[in-house]
């Protein structure tokens, strides 16, 4: 049996998925109980008055990189931590989402002398045995960005998995279009409800359903279309499958900005198909279960690297103020071609469902994850 710390005391769902369900001979331990930490659409929304933003400002400042010592780790082989490089001397793996989480998505951090120095040599250590990358796009991130032999053979791609849904609801007379998020702007939900609203006016049997934290502005605007259908951003995963996932047909969010979404996971797991933008890791959840549809605007080089007026303490990519901002008028039409596509050919739609529910049986299934992830383990604590 090996036993694995795994560090962090909020950790979003896709980790305690790990947790909650471990490979065969692995134990884990957390620092606090997977049932005290909060859902995901807490942990996104950041407060008006965030304590912790001056300190975040202040770790810019010194050019400080997410680093941290753990006390009284005892009787543990292995610690497994979320985007966090380790000063104690024992063995553990990192796993990131893309280079900027191991500096709190700072790149005057990242490519200090100081703050970049440390980072580089902590993932060179003896003691940090595997990189995990949650994407192929991560992983290309690193490359770039480090532009290291010895870190490059420590990347490994372990993506995140969910549980296939047995327990749908599909009505086969309507096409429903779902967009779920906690960031209304961030996440491209006005071009979504504007480019629905004209397919509305074609046709009758489709509906689009809003879960998100959206602006009383389009409340007050839609309201008269009784076919898209807005829910605010408060349920928890269950109520998420129950109510919404189950029922829906299609996915669409032309994101701006994700490192990697569990979400779409959580559409695979549902048989929907997808739209979405090639933005990041994104284009790694669509083949032939959707279309992509290209971005308003990109945080990352055609490398993968990461653009440094994005990735700032208090960043841009946090921020809706600024993705409020965006204007990209084309992107209603980007959006209504799939999306008509989908209405109008129903052999497509189920074709595509179909694929969906064999990615998630495959390429991000929890067998290959565990597998994987057990792998990288007993090559750690040898």
């Amino acid at each position: 049996m090996i036993k694995v710390l795994y560090a962090g005391k909020s950790l979003r769902q896709r980790r305690r998925e790990t947790i909650l369900h471990p490979p065969k001979g692995i134990k884990y331990e957390t620092l606090v109980p997977v049932n005290a930490m909060k859902p995901d659409h807490k942990i996104s929304i950041r407060k008006k008055k965030d304590s912790t933003l001056p300190l975040l400002k202040m770790i810019d400042f010194l050019r400080i990189p997410n680093i941290r010592f753990l006390k009284d780790v005892k009787n543990i082989d292995l610690v497994h931590t979320p985007g966090q490089l380790l000063l104690n001397k024992i063995p553990y793996v990192v796993e990131i989402d893309n280079p900027a989480c191991l500096s709190f998505y700072s790149l005057k951090i990242l490519k200090s002398a100081i703050g970049g120095t440390l980072i580089k040599s902590l993932l060179k250590s003896k003691y940090c045995k595997k990189i995990i990358c949650i994407s192929e796009a991560a992983k290309k991130s690193m490359i770039s960005t480090f532009k290291d032999a010895v870190i490059k053979k420590k990347l490994a791609v372990i993506y995140p998995y969910v549980k296939p849904n047995k327990k749908m609801k599909k009505d086969p007379k309507k096409t429903i279009f779902l967009c779920c998020n906690t960031k209304f702007y961030m996440k491209g939900t006005k071009w979504v409800i504007e480019a629905f609203d004209q397919l509305s006016k074609r046709y009758k049997n489709i509906e689009l359903w809003i879960v998100s934290n959206t602006p009383s502005l389009y409340l007050a605007t839609y309201k008269n279309n009784k076919r898209i259908k807005f829910f605010p951003a408060k349920f928890s995963k269950e109520e998420l499958y129950r109510k919404f996932f189950s029922k829906v047909d299609v996915f669409v969010q032309p994101t701006l900005q994700d490192s990697f979404g569990l979400v779409y996971l959580e559409a695979l797991a549902n048989n929907m198909a997808i739209i979405s933008t090639d933005v990041y890791a994104i284009p790694e959840f669509i083949n032939d279960n959707g279309y992509l549809v290209k971005a308003p605007l990109y945080m990352y080089n055609k490398d993968y690297s990461l653009k440094d007026e994005y990735f700032t303490v208090d960043p841009k990519q946090n921020k809706e103020s600024f993705y409020s901002s965006v204007e990209d008028p084309s992107m209603i039409k980007r959006l209504k071609k799939p999306m008509e596509k989908l209405i109008k050919d129903k052999k497509l739609l189920k074709k595509m469902q179909a694929a969906s529910k064999k990615l998630i049986e495959t390429k991000f299934s929890e067998k290959k994850r565990k597998a994987d992830l057990k792998k990288i383990y007993k090559e750690a604590v040898k």
